[in-house]
């Protein structure tokens, strides 16, 4: 699995589930930085959502609010639903 979910990208091994946010080093080479593990998708989704709200620029809780439905919405549409 490898999944990019906005500036996130969502892998997996046999073991667990990995988020982290791709960069491009100065002489042009990919990798995967800040990585963080999960026993199961479900975790690893949630990581993004904590991931996406503490990223959030808002300056009200009424603005970091929308923030965090705007990216919960982002994700169900992703996975159809399901979440």
């Amino acid at each position: 699995m490898n999944i990019k979910i906005g500036k996130y990208r969502l892998t997996s091994s046999s073991h667990d589930f990995a988020v982290s946010e791709p960069t491009v080093s100065e002489k042009g080479k990919e990798y995967n930085n800040n990585p963080s593990y999960h026993p199961t998708l479900i975790s690893a989704l949630e990581n993004v959502l904590k991931r996406k709200v503490m990223q959030s620029e808002a300056t009200t809780l009424n603005q970091l609010v929308k923030d965090v439905q705007a990216s919960r919405e982002e994700l169900q549409s992703l996975l159809g639903g399901l979440v």
